[in-house]
């Protein structure tokens, strides 16, 4: 009897005090996924030719979300594939701002599993506008374009490639 009586005392106090079960999104971290790009060097050449990849946020969320309140880029990552004794100058963008330079730097030093462009010491710090303008973009959901162009200290032999790609997170609300 006297759960009941307790019972009721709170279903009263609930229904007359103005309280509500959930009344707030709920927000899940997501991973930013699938933007990188693989630029294919060609035998012979010195030149990586200026290359671009353009992802819409539902590539590059997987799915529809909605709004996005806070976004954290944790890196941007350089890997190199096939076997080259030369070295590797290069800028790599985001929409089309230059992050960051590479500047005649060991081909293999980019080998699997990639070289870090945000935590590395090989490099000068990255261009903090550029990512600002990236995280901008992502929050107002436009679309992010990663690009590269660079050269090589000598001929490409068969099987070169490089391989750009953007680690991120966002909370998204549901």
């Amino acid at each position: 009897m006297k759960v009941k009586v307790i019972l009721m005392l709170l279903i009263v106090a609930m229904t007359t005090m103005g309280f509500e079960c959930v009344n707030e999104d709920a927000v899940f971290s997501i991973n930013v996924q699938g933007v990188s790009g693989t630029y294919l060097v060609p035998q012979g050449s010195q030149t990586l030719a200026l290359t671009t990849w353009t992802f819409t946020p539902s590539q590059y969320l997987g799915g529809d979300y909605g709004d996005i309140s806070n976004v954290r880029i944790y890196d941007i990552r350089v890997t190199t594939a096939g076997a080259f004794s030369g070295n590797v100058s290069g800028t790599i963008t985001l929409n089309n701002v230059a992050v960051l330079t590479i500047v005649n730097k060991p081909w293999a030093s980019f080998s699997a599993p990639g070289q870090s462009l945000i935590t590395s010491t090989l490099f000068s710090a990255p261009n903090a506008a550029a990512i600002q303008a990236v995280i901008q973009a992502i929050k107002s959901s436009q679309p992010v374009v990663l690009g590269m162009s660079g050269s090589l200290s000598s001929a490409a032999p068969a099987g070169l490639s490089v391989t750009v790609e953007v680690l991120g997170q966002v909370d998204a609300n549901l």
